[in-house]
C-alpha cells in the first residue's frame, strides 16, 4: 500500500480488485486505503483504472489476506438470518403471522422480513 498522502498506484488497485472479488466491502477498503466512497465505487465499477485487473492470488501479501479474512468474519457475525430461518419466516408468513411480529422474533427489521418473505433477498432459498 502506498503512503496515504499519495494517490493509489496500480498495485493498490489490483489488490483492491482482488479483495472486492474475495468479498470485502467497498466501505472497509475505502477506510483501509483512505479514499472516499465515490472513489472506491468508481474503482469497483471500473469507471477508473479500467485496465488494472485483480491481483493474482500468489501476489497477495499475508497482511492483505489477513485483512480480507477478518472483514469476511465480521460480515458473517453480523448476519442475523440463515437459510433455515428464512424458510421458517416464509412458512410463518403463509400462516398469516404479521411482518412486525416476525421482525421482533428474529431480531431484524420489518423490511428485512418482507424482503426475505417475498424472495427479494435469499433468492436461492426454496
Amino acid at each position: 500500500m502506498t503512503d496515504r498522502s499519495q494517490k493509489l498506484d496500480s498495485g493498490d488497485v489490483a489488490v483492491i480488485r482482488w479483495m472486492l472479488g474475495y468479498g470485502v466491502s467497498q466501505r472497509a477498503l475505502g477506510i483501509r486505503y483512505g479514499i472516499s466512497k465515490s472513489h472506491m465505487s468508481a474503482i469497483a465499477n471500473r469507471k477508473i483504472w479500467r485496465s488494472v485487473k485483480a491481483a493474482a492470488d500468489s501476489s497477495i501479501t499475508a497482511e492483505d489476506r489477513f485483512f480480507a479474512d477478518l472483514q469476511l468474519r465480521k460480515r458473517v457475525e453480523r448476519v442475523k438470518l440463515n437459510e433455515q430461518k428464512v424458510r421458517r419466516i416464509r412458512n410463518l408468513r403463509q400462516m398469516g403471522i404479521k411482518y412486525s411480529a416476525l421482525a421482533k422474533r428474529f431480531g431484524v427489521t420489518t423490511s428485512t422480513i418482507r424482503k426475505a418473505a417475498f424472495g427479494a433477498t435469499w433468492k436461492e432459498v426454496q
